[in-house]
């Protein structure tokens, strides 16, 4: 996939909501943001609302409407990290297909 804010090709997946700050988001691909290197250090070091609400406006209503919905959700911090991680390779053998 390419980097949501430039078009480059995708380096890094970047979390909407902070993992500290939602722990049922924090597995949810849905709150993953496809970023290059250069954007994700921009998001993080400039002004981070201002790349957030253009990230909320390329994805949508619907999809923000999800995130603030699920992001007040508590899950328990028991995980199963091999089904986690088994999860993401699955993931991204599918988006690996695509292309």
């Amino acid at each position: 996939p390419k980097c949501m804010l430039c078009g480059h090709d995708t380096q890094v997946a970047h979390h909407f909501i902070k993992k500290s700050n939602s722990s049922n988001l924090r597995y949810d691909f849905k709150n993953l943001i496809n970023l290059c290197n250069p954007c994700h250090y921009r998001l993080h070091f400039n002004d981070e609302a201002m790349w957030n609400g253009k990230i909320a406006l390329i994805k949508g209503k619907k999809w923000f409407n999800y995130i603030e919905k699920n992001k007040k959700l508590y899950t328990p911090q028991k995980y199963d990290y091999n089904v986690i991680y088994a999860s993401l390779e699955k993931k991204l053998q599918e988006l690996k297909n695509r292309n």
